[in-house]
């Protein structure tokens, strides 16, 4: 039975990078290692290349022993799983690494990965380890593990459209694996198939939405300059219906899922595919998928900004005024700080030219509703799709007649900078409410 392969080589040990001479020649004799290691032909541009290669013996069994080993199995995730990926994956087919710390730069043939969220902020971040990812000393089989993420605003759509996108950092491994080969540099920045179109090449799957989550306890290997926002557009049909015939994806598995995963067809791959691409799409032309509101500062509901609070509304809706854009009614407006005391407004003195206290300074989140949704403005940073935007606003106000550092203030309050509503657009899915009162 011929096997496909995936091989997985590391552009930072090569010391590669794109569009460029070096990195070709680099790229090329890894290339001529692996094809001579697997049995199999690998190449690119216009060298002759097998339709498939069946690996040598010695990774079919090393494949076997990396689905047995119970290393990974030792191994503990982390508690936070958003999306409840963790977990012990094997793959479909063998997937060729090549360590890089030694001189020797030995080939090894994994099938076990052991897939681990990691905490951030802004991002959906995991870690794809295998084990030979464990342990640097260990200079003959150590390779860099993959990691793996989505920006937070990008896993919105994925979510409107029903399948979620993991990118690979690019500056670790890179699964490269066989698929119809499409030139990719052509006049005016199109990318237009090959004439040859069905012809299977080895092609570096690179940076970008590759790791999709069909459902969970599957994960496919697929390109995304096929599928994903725009891919279409940048093909001509036949390139597209080329790279569906022939093109069965790779597909990650945990252990309960093997008989669904190894029954996948590849039209039913392109099928789903196809369906995602279409939402994905529909979900940046019409959904309204913004930010989620900041949280209130640890202070918000200080006294000591109380007259701060109660001047906010009317000093913003006096700079939306100014600004012409009173399509944006303040609703409510909570703290950013974290401490409870004003920053101080410094200048020069008008006369000694050192830096005097002129007066306080506050920063705010001011929850607005968009009487106007979708309309546009001369300038887009004023206009805002959704029917709620935030600012963050930082009002001041003055010493009373130049009365320097004391506490001596004014009564009235005023902007000192806003943000812009394009940069506050709130989720369509989030509770604007939620922070009143805080």
């Amino acid at each position: 039975m011929k096997t496909k392969t995936i091989i997985i080589s590391s552009a930072l040990a090569l010391g590669l990078t794109s569009n460029t001479a070096s990195a070709q020649g680099l790229l090329g004799k890894l290339k001529d290692k692996v094809a001579q290691a697997s049995g199999g032909a690998v190449g690119g541009g216009s060298r002759e290349i097998k339709a498939s290669f069946i690996p040598k013996e010695s990774f079919v069994k090393e494949g076997k022993e990396d689905i047995e080993d119970k290393t990974l199995d030792a191994i503990p995730f982390a508690k936070t799983d958003p999306l409840g990926i963790n977990g012990i994956y094997y793959s479909t087919e063998i997937i060729y690494g090549q360590e890089y710390v030694s001189e020797a730069r030995t080939i090894h043939a994994f099938q076990k990965f052991h897939i681990n969220h990691i905490p951030e902020e802004k991002s959906i971040h995991y870690v794809f380890n295998t084990r030979s990812t464990l342990d640097k000393t260990k200079r003959d089989t150590y390779i860099e593990p993959l990691d793996c993420s989505r920006e937070i605003q990008n896993y919105k759509y994925d979510k409107k459209a029903g399948m979620f996108a993991l990118a690979p950092y690019h500056y670790i491994e890179n699964f490269k694996h066989i698929a119809p080969r499409f030139s990719e540099y052509m006049n005016e920045g199109q990318k237009l198939c090959d004439e040859k179109e069905a012809f299977p090449t080895v092609y570096n799957a690179g940076r970008g939405g590759e790791y999709y989550m069909l459902e969970p306890g599957i994960i496919v290997l697929m390109k995304n300059l096929f599928y994903g926002s725009g891919s279409i557009l940048n093909y001509e049909e036949k390139c597209l219906t080329a790279f569906q015939k022939t093109y069965m994806p790779i597909i990650l598995y945990k252990k309960e899922k093997e008989v669904r995963a190894k029954a996948i067809t590849k039209e039913e791959i392109h099928k789903l595919f196809s369906a995602y691409d279409k939402k994905y799409k529909d979900a940046i032309e019409n959904a309204v998928v913004g930010e989620n509101l900041p949280r209130p500062g640890d202070a918000s509901t200080s006294p000591v900004f109380d007259d701060a609070k109660a001047n906010i509304l009317g000093a913003f809706k006096t700079y939306l005024a100014g600004e012409q854009i009173s399509q944006f009614v303040p609703i409510y407006a909570y703290g950013y700080f974290d401490g409870a005391q004003y920053s101080d407004y410094m200048i020069p003195h008008p006369i000694t030219g050192i830096q005097v206290r002129a007066g306080r300074i506050v920063d705010y989140y001011v929850v607005c509703k968009n009487l106007t949704p979708g309309a546009k403005n001369k300038n887009p940073m004023k206009e805002a799709k959704g029917q709620y935007v935030y600012f963050h606003v930082v009002i001041y106000n003055l010493v009373k007649n130049q009365q320097y550092n004391t506490d001596n203030y004014e009564t009235t309050w005023k902007v000192f900078r806003s943000s812009s509503p394009a940069e506050g657009e709130i989720d369509e899915a989030e509770d604007v409410m939620k922070y009143k009162g805080k």
